[in-house]
């Protein structure tokens, strides 16, 4: 499968996934309160860490090397459900104590439930591992879409039936089974059912994980403070509207960029004894992931009272200043994720670690100083550590290509001018005495005018990207 066809199964099976999630969200959103998803949130900051470590696990060598041994995949199987069996017993014996840390009871039960679900997911870690070595995305789509609905319409289930914890971690327990079951399915998979322990091959999956691992350890801790802090100082329900707002403005960096990620670390693994290939399409993809994010990013802090209004109503509306500062924050870490893959490809894990290691003390600090303003001072720390983080991390990508930082930059900035021109023509326009009309119509009316506005500024300020997608999305009759 070639890397666009593959990059496009990757991105499908993340959009329809998360259309599938957010409109279940949504739905229980109406019939729950945020206080439920604050609960939810406390948990998750804690168990979100041992979920990196069991993503991460193993697969990530899987994927990187490129010839191996027959005991590899039974040796990767054995360490994965090994891995999961202790993380398992690290949330079972810690559920206690979180719930401790926030004097809330019902935290504990949610902690249970995802630990469970933690063990019943590892049984297909390596078979999810290896189809997306072997660039089966098609594959890998219809199984998360499956499972996302499946847990979905059990989570909705469970909410009308007045069962609120079930229901808001129904995706931590029920999907992951779900995946498991359906990965496993076919002759092929017997051999993800097999385990064997060959202390040669543990030594080279640790020796290229372990880096790994801490370094995404490390970006977690460092994602999830603002959590910590918000929920410790705030309350849930702050922390119910703070987890909203956070996971529409990061939206696009994890099932837009995060995918992309996971296509090109792939590709990137195969042509890894290529630089000038690598270089090339590195570049060509930051042009095109520009192109995508920042009108999408501009327009949703543009349009976020008309987006909270129509999705969630009245109850969350003081999610709009929050999600408008966090909105610049993922586009910045939407423009940086591919870059993570980058490094693994080429054998650097050890540059996030390193990079990490310093932003972690850094964004607590800063995040401690932004909470003396409240939800909006956390805000304002996240955007600067994500922009910090950008800008090392493009400076790493530049020194590894051997590029000219001017020529990484200038990636993004025809996208960038075509965005600021697109808010322009908003600001003026609602500068103008309203007509009056309702979120809904006014969110359905300016989307199409700004995404008109975009199209229409990039065709001369960004014609390059332009035409790269227009031929992309539509490759019959183009001349040019």
């Amino acid at each position: 499968m070639s890397v666009a066809r593959s990059s496009l199964w990757a991105i499908a099976q993340s959009v329809s996934t998360q259309i599938a999630a957010m409109a279940g969200s949504v739905v229980l959103a109406r019939l729950l309160s945020p206080e439920a998803f604050g609960l939810l949130g406390m948990a998750t900051i804690f168990t979100g860490l041992v979920a990196v470590i069991q993503e991460v696990g193993m697969g990530s060598y899987l994927i990187y090397k490129q010839q191996a041994s027959p005991s590899f995949i039974p040796t990767a199987n054995f360490m994965n459900l090994a891995i999961s069996a202790v993380l398992t017993l690290i949330l079972v014996l810690g559920a206690k104590p979180i719930s401790s840390f926030y004097g809330a009871a019902e935290v504990e039960t949610i902690v249970y439930y995802i630990a469970a679900g933690v063990m019943l997911g590892s049984f297909g870690m390596t078979a999810k591992s290896y189809f997306q070595k072997i660039m089966k995305f098609r594959r890998l789509a219809l199984t998360d879409l499956s499972a996302e609905l499946l847990c979905t319409a059990a989570a909705i289930a469970l909410a009308l039936n007045g069962q609120t914890i079930p229901a808001i971690t129904a995706k931590f327990l029920v999907r992951p089974a779900l995946q498991t079951l359906i990965l496993l399915c076919g002759p092929e998979c017997r051999i993800f059912l097999r385990l064997r322990f060959d202390r040669a091959v543990v030594r080279e999956m640790t020796g290229y994980s372990l880096p790994l691992i801490l370094s995404q350890m490390l970006i977690y801790l460092s994602s999830v403070a603002d959590y910590l802090v918000v929920g410790k100082t705030m309350g849930s329900r702050v922390l119910g509207l703070y987890t909203m707002a956070f996971t529409w403005a990061f939206l696009i960096r994890t099932y837009v960029s995060g995918q992309i990620a996971r296509v090109m670390f792939s590709e990137f693994s195969r042509i890894q004894g290529d630089p000038a290939q690598i270089r090339n399409q590195y570049l060509r993809l930051m042009e095109v992931m520009a192109f995508a994010l920042f009108p999408l990013c501009t327009g949703f802090c543009l349009l976020a009272p008309e987006f909270v209004a129509t999705l969630y109503g009245d109850a969350w509306k003081e999610a709009v200043p929050p999600m408008r500062l966090l909105m610049a924050a993922g586009l910045a870490s939407g423009l940086g994720t591919v870059s993570g893959a980058l490094f693994k490809s080429l054998g650097r894990p050890d540059y996030e670690l390193k990079l990490f290691s310093v932003m972690f003390v850094v964004t607590c600090g800063m995040l401690y100083a932004g909470s003396y303003f409240g939800i909006l001072g956390v805000c304002a720390a996240v955007l600067a550590e994500n922009l910090i983080v950008l800008v090392i991390r493009s400076w790493l990508v530049a020194k590894l290509l051997k590029l000219a930082m001017l020529r990484y930059v200038a990636c993004f900035v025809p996208s960038a001018a075509s965005a600021l021109g697109m808010a322009g023509v908003y600001l003026l326009a609602t500068a103008l005495p309203e007509a009056g009309l309702p979120a809904p119509v006014r969110l359905v009316v300016w989307s199409l005018i700004l995404s008109a506005v975009y199209l229409a500024l990039s065709r001369f300020l960004n014609r390059p990207a332009y035409r790269m997608v227009k031929q992309r999305l539509f490759p019959i009759g183009q001349n040019g």
